[in-house]
């Protein structure tokens, strides 16, 4: 799906909640860039986290935090236990999994 190279924090939390069965479902983080007006802790906290290595965080943490942001960069998130169901934001570019 193209977005016409900004992807919006609101239009990935409409996709994630049509993913997820419930707001407590555990997303596995792999890759997270945002950009926002004001610094966003709970976004900072997790760009920081993933740099080091995948961190695992629930449906309405996830959304949350994507709330604020008016532009996502990059992002990889896979629902835990359904290696499945994966969300892959790229420059512009949306990628659900499945189809």
């Amino acid at each position: 799906m193209n977005n016409d190279q900004s992807v919006t924090g609101a239009a990935v939390v409409k996709i994630i909640g049509g993913v997820a069965a419930s707001n407590c479902d555990v997303w596995i983080l792999r890759s997270i860039e945002t950009l926002s007006h004001a610094p966003s802790l709970p976004l900072g906290d997790f760009w920081r986290k993933v740099a080091e290595a995948p961190i695992e965080v629930q449906t309405n943490e996830l959304c949350s935090a994507l709330k604020q942001a008016f532009q996502v960069v990059t992002l990889d998130a896979e629902l835990k236990g359904c290696p499945e169901k994966r969300l892959v934001v790229d420059d512009g570019e949306i990628t659900v999994c499945p189809r």
